[in-house]
């Protein structure tokens, strides 16, 4: 990701197909399964990026110290995961995607608005988020006993 990708008045991120900048040379960057999408991410969030861009010193949001694309950013949350004592054998990138996608349905986002912003083609690759969703709105509603008498 550069800072290029942000459209910093709206807050969006842009996901695309582009040559990144990698230290002296350039890299072809190609979004899995060409998944060409804007992610809209949360005022909290984008100040942290704001102020993250003020310090920074290349193209890239996320550098190595010498300035390349950082390819050990997972290893990094493996560590950070393991000092928080997770288990770091259930800790994998599909939990960041499903905890986003069930956060944005609990509050308000509709499965298109989902499957947007996590790069989906259709429709029924997101409802099972919204299952799961629909099963906590059962208990909490104190609705899921009902009907048993």
């Amino acid at each position: 990701m550069e800072w290029t990708d942000f459209e910093w008045a709206e807050h969006i991120i842009h996901v695309r197909r582009k040559m990144v900048k990698n230290g002296d040379r350039m890299v072809e960057f190609i979004p899995k399964k060409w998944s060409i999408r804007d992610v809209a991410v949360p005022d909290e969030l984008f100040a942290l990026f704001l102020k993250l861009k003020e310090t920074s010193t290349c193209n890239l949001v996320f550098p190595t110290r010498g300035g390349r694309i950082n390819t050990k950013l997972w290893d990094q949350c493996k560590r950070i995961a393991k000092r928080a004592e997770l288990d770091v054998t259930k800790f994998k990138p599909k939990n960041f995607r499903s905890s986003y996608a069930t956060n944005r349905l609990r509050n308000g986002y509709t499965l298109a608005d989902v499957r947007d912003q996590l790069g989906h083609r259709d429709i029924h690759s997101v409802e099972h988020y919204a299952e799961a969703v629909r099963a906590e709105q059962l208990v909490k509603s104190g609705r899921i006993n009902a009907g048993w008498d």
